[in-house]
């Protein structure tokens, strides 16, 4: 009999989990935001990339550069349960965030559009935001 409650324990717990677990929602882009200054002065390249790379590793991102100049970006959580990766590209004017791979996020596409779990969409605002914030520094 206790072997029963106990199985029937286990199968409450991974059934409660499995409804809890957050469905997939359509995936956040940052493309081509405006950068902009406290004073209005734009920035050489090298500057621009030093303060992504300041924001990023700001908010825990781990910041790599490629040979073309495109930064990518990745954070993981929960120990390592989790990780998001993306590309950063730049210019003096702009800059793009873009999806480039993740564990355990549930990406997928649905009626011909990336779908990824919340915490991307936060996290990648986050990131936004920091690097707006990082900018108004100049």
């Amino acid at each position: 009999m206790n072997a029963l409650r106990i199985a029937l324990f286990a199968l409450a717990l991974f059934v409660s989990g499995s409804v809890l677990a957050r469905p997939p929602v359509p995936m956040t882009e940052v493309v081509e935001q405006a950068i902009a200054t406290t004073s209005g002065n734009a920035l050489p390249i090298e500057q621009i990339q030093q303060a992504i790379r300041t924001a990023a590793e700001g908010r825990k991102w781990v910041v790599g550069q490629q040979p073309d100049g495109v930064m990518v970006a990745s954070l993981s959580w929960n120990a390592n349960k989790h990780t998001i990766v993306v590309s950063i590209a730049s210019t003096a004017e702009r800059y793009t965030i873009t999806y480039k791979d993740s564990i355990n996020m549930r990406y997928g596409m649905e009626d011909g559009k990336p779908v990824i779990h919340p915490h991307y969409n936060k996290f990648v605002g986050e990131l936004r935001d920091a690097i707006r914030v990082e900018f108004m520094k100049y």
